[in-house]
């Protein structure tokens, strides 16, 4: 199993963290895929609220499951519910 973490209690490694960088996305990206070639769950947890960007990444690439604080639960259930809902209007006009 292939894990990624930064440890939020290191301030020098928090600080030079960037979860938007292209190598940490293409990163994760390759995870999922390869995960799902695998038949493998794939899922990502966070103690921290996930950006925009990332959560249209994740629902566009199939993550499995995200895992969030209860705080930060109804945010990033109303982030999830856009991306899946901009993904599926983007699948059904590719359709037509």
């Amino acid at each position: 199993m292939s894990k990624l973490g930064v440890d939020r209690d290191q301030s020098a490694m928090a600080k030079g963290f960037d979860e938007s960088h292209p190598a940490v996305m293409s990163a994760i990206a390759q995870l999922i895929q390869t995960a799902h070639r695998l038949k493998i769950p794939c899922s990502i947890s966070t103690q921290a609220v996930l950006s925009a960007e990332l959560v249209d990444r994740l629902v566009e690439w199939g993550i499995d499951a995200i895992s969030v604080n209860l705080s930060a639960a109804e945010t990033a259930n109303r982030a999830i519910a856009r991306a899946e809902k901009r993904l599926i209007l983007r699948n059904l006009s590719q359709q037509t």
